[in-house]
């Protein structure tokens, strides 16, 4: 458990501890062709494995109020998802009594190496975050930096789903002045396309910016007209959702 819960801090002038657990390790889940029902099952039957895994062994009463934590469920809801986990043998009973579950070996190897794997990921996005204040000098606004580009990605992320359109004009307008402020004008765009290059080539950002804006889509009720809706766009890529969404505390 520890590897999965800890911070990642690739030196003292760069902390990322601002992202939760789950926010860290979302992503991955809106494959295109995947209609409304599949999708809703592949984020509970995520959060459910998730919680096991945090847990190591967990009872169903615990499980249900921890998922209604993170996304609303009813217990037959539950037991739907937890009966097709044991199904094929993603989860299993710890004895003959039935009453706490855990993780299928199997699974507790897949998860892990999708921990180790996001765990790769922020370590070198927090390399490449760093090499650009020392750069440009800025080591001392690196806190502030990251909270700014956060609400921009952020922000960004909800048109798709809330079509917040001046929402990313606000934060990008506060994030270019923020950088104005702190750097010579000529040393702006250079930084900016800077930002932009290690956010492209590393996910870690964006997987981890996603989180609360899937979370208010599912909760919000509008999952189904985002699904519905969308083109030939993938917008989280690939399957392993809510590997992220444990510590939305």
């Amino acid at each position: 458990l520890s590897p999965f819960m800890s911070i990642v801090q690739p030196s003292d002038s760069v902390s990322l501890s601002e992202f939760s657990a789950s926010e860290k390790l979302l992503c991955k889940v809106l494959s295109e062709g995947a209609d409304t029902l599949q999708i809703k099952k592949s984020v509970l039957q995520s959060l459910i494995l998730l919680l096991i895994y945090e847990k190591g062994e967990i009872n169903r009463k615990e499980l249900l109020s921890k998922v209604n934590e993170k996304l609303k469920i009813n217990e037959k809801g539950l037991n739907n998802q937890i009966n097709s986990l044991l199904s094929q043998k993603r989860i299993e009973y710890t004895d003959n009594s039935k009453t706490q579950i855990r993780l299928s070996q199997k699974e507790m190897v897949s998860i892990n190496d999708i921990i180790i794997e996001s765990e790769n990921d922020e370590r070198s996005f927090g390399a490449s975050f760093e090499e650009v204040l020392a750069r440009y000098k800025i080591e001392e606004n690196a806190a502030a930096l990251l909270s700014h580009l956060r609400e921009l990605i952020t922000a960004s992320l909800e048109v798709a789903f809330f079509n917040y359109d001046q929402a990313v004009t606000n934060a990008f307008d506060k994030f270019s002045n923020y950088l104005k402020d702190i750097l010579d004008e000529a040393s702006v765009k250079p930084c900016l396309d800077d930002l932009k290059r290690i956010c492209s080539s590393n996910p870690f950002l964006n997987r981890a910016c996603a989180s609360d804006s899937f979370c208010k889509l599912y909760n919000s009720g509008r999952l189904e007209k985002y699904v519905n809706g969308k083109t030939n766009t993938v917008f989280l890529d690939t399957p392993v959702i809510v590997y992220y969404l444990c510590s939305l505390n």
